[in-house]
């Protein structure tokens, strides 16, 4: 199993609560695909990366840890480093991370369109790549895409979804925000990278399963 999280952008609650509720879990890795930190003014944004980095998630690097102002943030040192040496994407096997877009850094890929586009780009940059996984929009959502036809599918969050179209479709996973999410839930993904699926959980969910 593999868990993917996104856009804790320094909610030190949010983030401790699912560092709990994932000590339930049996995983093989575990990734952030970005703003760990929101503007880096809060101490508890430090203590948000501690708990990223005791997780030992590979991350990525999202644009509020970009743009953090070093000399003016209650960030230590160490942490600082710790945000300035993230790569801007990781390609595990046939598993892409990024935080927005790799064809258009700091979009937000938010439409069919938009989405169509970036598959695309990224089935010419990346061939090998089959699951893409991105955040920065807020919004959970898994969709299907298939090149050759050029059909994007919203497939349904609500369950587990089972990929199960041959190939030559890639999948986009979007698994929402884990902290700032302007009204929408607090969701995360768990991915099955051996059996092709997928659930988008909420922080609710995931304390009912850990209580379980």
């Amino acid at each position: 199993y593999q868990i993917i999280f996104s856009d804790v952008q320094g909610i030190f609650d949010k983030m401790n609560a699912f560092r709990e509720g994932v000590r339930g879990f049996r995983y093989d890795s575990i990734y952030c695909l970005g703003d760990i930190v929101n503007r880096g003014q809060e101490y508890d944004e430090n203590r948000v990366i501690e708990l990223v980095r005791e997780l030992n998630a590979e991350c990525v690097k999202g644009n509020h840890d970009e743009y953090l102002e070093g000399e003016k943030s209650k960030i230590t040192t160490p942490n600082l480093m710790f945000l300035r040496t993230l790569d801007d994407s990781l390609l595990r096997e046939n598993m892409l991370f990024f935080h927005s877009s790799l064809k258009a850094p700091s979009r937000k890929l938010n439409s069919d369109e938009l989405l169509k586009e970036e598959a695309e780009y990224i089935s010419e940059v990346h061939p090998d790549a089959k699951y893409i996984f991105f955040g920065h929009s807020h919004e959970a959502g898994v969709y299907s895409y298939n090149p050759q036809t050029r059909m994007l599918k919203a497939l349904d969050t609500s369950k587990e979804i089972q990929f199960e179209e041959p190939y030559p479709c890639i999948y986009l996973v979007n698994p929402g925000g884990l902290g700032i999410v302007y009204d929408k839930p607090n969701t995360f993904a768990v991915f099955n990278h051996k059996e092709g699926s997928c659930r988008i959980l909420t922080l609710s969910q995931l304390e009912e399963l850990s209580a379980k």
